[in-house]
């Protein structure tokens, strides 16, 4: 990466020595899964259940797309000879590793009771993050299976109108803490889409709550987390060196104000014929990135403050 500048004013060369400094590591990382605005919707079977173990197989989404969370909605009726409560579905899925994920959930789980009578819920999961893929089609293969949760007996009753959904996209969390501007603004960084090391579009990183007409930049690398003093001042450099730069940004909002943001694609930076291809951090790499952006006025020994950060993965 390159430390130079155009700019005399803006001092990212001097910054850089900052970042060499020794780490120290978050202690808490938050988990916040942007919307991707991408669904893939796995039906369950509709079955009349007649005490007996049911042993299935879902077509979940294509091979190659990760899953940021998934939402079970289902629908189950019982005359109250099989407590609700009583019901436990299993679902199992593998991971671009090759690891078996399960999520197993029961009736208790979603606060059903023993009477009879339609029982529903919406619950959701993040067992499934990752690429999915399977041996024998291009398609993710989901094992689905329905028993009891006490192994004693089998099922009565009617699973119907009940479907398994996955959020496609990239599943991202945030870590380390904002600085406070001048103004009492702290950034927050947030994304949407997929990221992709071949995608020439679709994965934004968007800051908010930002100090309005401030300009700034995205950074990021691929070295891990940290949560280093900015200076004397309240930010905290949280991407580990060496860290690439994005382009400048020009501020949006009102001075003083933190109705500013801020957005780029990145898949639009770095893809194979973008202007940045040198950039890119390759299918598979998990990346942390950050917001640098301009503010003159703090009281530190800084004229620039940092967002908070993001890490999330790439795919191809």
């Amino acid at each position: 990466m390159s430390t130079s500048s155009h700019s005399p004013s803006f001092r990212f060369a001097g910054w850089l020595s900052l970042m060499a400094t020794a780490v120290v590591l978050t202690s808490a990382v938050a988990s916040a899964h942007g919307p991707t605005g991408t669904t893939y919707v796995a039906p369950l079977p509709n079955l009349n259940l007649d005490s007996q173990l049911i042993l299935a197989s879902l077509v979940g989404p294509p091979v190659g797309v990760t899953v940021a969370h998934a939402t079970l909605d289902i629908t189950f009726q019982t005359n109250g000879v099989f407590p609700a409560s009583e019901l436990e579905l299993e679902f199992e899925m593998y991971d671009d590793s090759g690891t078996k994920n399960s999520w197993i959930v029961s009736g208790a789980d979603m606060g059903w009771s023993s009477g009879s009578g339609t029982h529903t819920a919406t619950i959701g999961t993040d067992n499934f993050n990752g690429v999915a893929w399977h041996f024998l089609a291009p398609d993710a293969i989901i094992d689905f299976s329905i028993a009891t949760t006490t192994g004693m007996g089998g099922v009565t009753g009617k699973l119907t109108a009940s479907t398994l959904t996955f959020d496609l996209g990239t599943a991202w969390d945030n870590y380390c803490t904002a600085g406070t501007s001048a103004s009492g603004c702290a950034a927050q960084l947030s994304a949407t889409g997929l990221a992709s090391a071949t995608a020439s579009t679709g994965f934004q990183l968007s800051a908010t709550s930002l100090e309005g007409a401030k300009d700034g930049l995205f950074f990021f690398g691929t070295n891990g987390q940290q949560a280093n003093p900015w200076g004397t001042g309240t930010s905290f450099q949280c991407v580990v060196p060496p860290v690439m730069r994005a382009s400048l940004l020009a501020g949006t909002g009102s001075p003083g104000l933190c109705d500013g943001s801020l957005a780029q694609d990145l898949n639009a930076l770095w893809c194979p014929s973008c202007p940045k291809p040198s950039k890119n951090p390759g299918a598979g790499a998990v990346v942390q990135a950050q917001l640098w952006y301009r503010d003159p006025f703090n009281t530190s020994n800084q004229t620039t403050s940092l967002s908070n950060a993001i890490e999330f993965s790439v795919c191809p």
